[in-house]
């Protein structure tokens, strides 16, 4: 998570509808809609953007894409909250750049095109779609070898039996 910057953490859900409020220990930090804060989920900074936002100062309102009630708003509550710090390297692209990749597995080749990003508490997934059949990745790091942002391609190691697990 070298190339986040550390915000706070989420305090406590705010209403019904999944909306939290995220207790600020950093200062000068200017926050937009427009670009996610990242959620530290073992260990692992994943990306939220917002479908509304505050900002008091010392304390951000924040609605997540996704998280849309109480219960699922629960589920963050504690965890750290990061943002990108600003001029990323290639090797530090956010997943949400992603769409339209081709996925090249390191041992079943061309496995189909990245058709977007599900956000879920606990596990975000990469849905992809090969042969007009949509399946989905874990957002791991052990599955992601590479982000090559000069040729739109992300390089995958996925264990064995994951792509079968996708079929009805």
């Amino acid at each position: 998570m070298t190339s986040l910057t550390y915000l706070g953490f989420v305090k406590k859900t705010h209403g019904y509808k999944g909306e939290i409020l995220i207790t600020l220990d950093a200062d000068n930090h200017t926050f937009t809609k427009k670009k996610p804060l990242f959620l530290e989920i073992a260990g692992k900074g994943v990306p939220f953007f917002m479908e509304s936002l505050k900002d008091s100062g010392s304390e951000l309102l924040v609605k997540f894409e996704y998280i849309n009630s109480f219960e699922e708003a629960k589920e963050i509550i504690g965890l750290r909250v990061y943002s990108e710090k600003s001029g990323r390297s290639e090797s530090e692209t956010a997943y949400t750049e992603i769409e339209g990749y081709d996925i090249v597995d390191k041992d079943l080749g061309n496995i189909g095109k990245v058709k977007g990003i599900l956000y879920k508490p606990g596990q975000n997934l990469i849905e992809a779609v090969f042969e007009n059949k949509n399946y989905f990745i874990p957002m791991v790091a052990e599955f992601i070898l590479k982000v090559d942002t000069k040729k739109n391609i992300l390089h995958t190691h996925l264990p064995e039996g994951l792509m079968d697990a996708n079929e009805p």
